[in-house]
């Protein structure tokens, strides 16, 4: 499996309609919801807002689409055969089109869906697909410096820092195993 490496935007024209191609990195179907109501906010005068989505889950792959209004599977259904092609996960690609007056007939509906999927894949770029799970340290308030100086030397950072017990703070992340396992031995060793 892989992951995108960074969000991207492509925009793509077929006979006079502008496809408008956003890939978003996600970790929940709540995540999709919330960007769907953010673009369909920034796109008012668009015709489409078609989606696909892909999510790792522990033993499987959960995966959504809309067609949004387009023919039935012309366009959700090519833009999540093209992210599962690459076998793509944690991934929300939105397709906006805004017509351009000339109908693409359903073939190149699905043709032109599938390629706006495959172009903003180029642009993003992808990686192996790396499951990460969240993991939390407590530690004494004295050994602040230390933990940050591992962190420095293992080019590692908490997602969040807690220091409502002022001798104990908490330090939540979201580790690899490899990267949780180097970090508690080098941990241990203060």
């Amino acid at each position: 499996m892989k992951e995108i490496i960074t969000d991207s935007c492509t925009v793509l024209t077929e006979k006079k309609s502008k496809f408008i191609t956003r890939l978003y990195k996600i970790s929940s179907v709540q995540q999709v919801d919330e960007i769907l109501k953010e673009i369909r906010a920034l796109e008012k005068g668009a015709t489409h807002n078609c989606y696909a989505w892909r999510l790792a889950e522990k033993q499987s792959v959960a995966e959504g689409r809309s067609d949004d209004g387009e023919p039935s599977g012309t366009a959700g259904q090519p833009m999540l055969s093209a992210l599962s092609g690459e076998d793509v996960v944690n991934v929300l690609a939105i397709v906006t089109r805004y017509f351009g007056g000339i109908k693409l007939g359903t073939g190149g509906l699905v043709r032109i869906y599938s390629k706006c999927v495959k172009e903003a894949l180029k642009d993003s770029g992808t990686q192996p697909f790396i499951i990460r799970e969240y993991f939390e340290y407590s530690f004494h308030i004295s050994k602040t410096s230390h933990i940050q100086y591992i962190l420095d030397k293992l080019s590692l950072s908490p997602v969040e820092r807690d220091f409502s017990d002022s001798l104990h703070p908490v330090y939540h992340f979201v580790f690899s195993e490899e990267e949780k396992i180097k970090f508690l031995n080098e941990a241990e060793k203060i």
